[in-house]
């Protein structure tokens, strides 16, 4: 079959098991209704309560769903209007992948024209001047526009530009490890798309304490400082990568002689 129907078999499953869900997945907006009660026990005793909402401290199981959102907390937009603000993870999604894929393919040819036809691996880690910018732009934007309630577009606009440097993140690397080892592509795609799935994890269970610890500001502020450090490492790669893969060229060709690696 080849390499390449590896990415249309995960494509194929992708397409076929959204079609099923949508399809035959009940309907997940649930209405919860609130009991009537007699009395809530307290350290004083019992104490009568005529309104359900002072269970909740005053609002609603469908008031406090829109707490998750900074576009319905601070800025007051409906629970519906602020859920199709995400369609900017969609399109700037979209945006990144164009950008890591056609993009980082022509900056590394017009370099290649300019260093005399020879094309180097570190040619394509240029690409990362753009997320270098959008990556600390979009948390910036997303971090204090939620805390000093700036308006939602800004908000929006920070969600599009994360977006956009996600599947940046992979492409570049997966790009650059590959064109520098082309031999051991497939064990490369695996150690990086390990790193990535990782990082993500950690991030996802460190990002709320912060929250709660710094605040919504200080919090992405922090975040948008970390991810420019780390795409600023790839103008390291530029500067000492050629060194590197002359370095580890005896090891890498003797680990291909061993397990008789090919390239596709």
């Amino acid at each position: 079959m080849g390499w390449r129907w590896i990415q249309w078999i995960g494509t194929i499953i992708g397409a076929a098991t959204t079609i099923f869900m949508f399809f035959t997945f009940e309907e997940t907006m649930f209405f919860r209704k609130i009991a009537p009660v007699e009395f809530l026990q307290s350290a004083s005793g019992p104490k009568d309560v005529e309104d359900p909402q002072e269970i909740t401290g005053g609002e609603t199981s469908s008031q406090k769903s829109r707490t998750d959102s900074p576009l319905a907390t601070e800025q007051d937009v409906a629970t519906g209007e602020a859920t199709l603000t995400y369609l900017a993870n969609v399109i700037g999604s979209t945006i990144g992948c164009f950008l890591a894929g056609y993009l980082s393919d022509f900056v590394a040819e017009a370099l290649a024209r300019r260093n005399k036809g020879i094309k180097e691996p570190e040619h394509r880690l240029w690409l990362a001047l753009i997320p270098l910018l959008l990556h600390p732009a979009g948390f910036f934007l997303y971090g204090i526009g939620a805390a000093q309630k700036l308006h939602w577009v800004a908000l929006v606009f920070g969600v599009g530009f994360i977006s956009a440097t996600l599947p940046m993140g992979s492409l570049i690397a997966l790009n650059y490890v590959i064109d520098c080892y082309k031999e051991a592509a497939s064990e490369a795609i695996v150690a990086v798309i390990l790193i990535r799935n990782t990082t993500g994890f950690v991030i996802t269970y460190a990002i709320s304490p912060m929250i709660s610890n710094m605040g919504l500001q200080n919090a992405f502020i922090l975040v948008g400082c970390l991810g420019a450090a780390i795409w600023g490492t790839c103008f390291l790669a530029i500067w000492a990568g050629k060194s590197w893969r002359t370095q580890s060229a005896k090891t890498y060709w003797g680990i291909v002689e061993e397990h008789n690696l090919q390239a596709h």
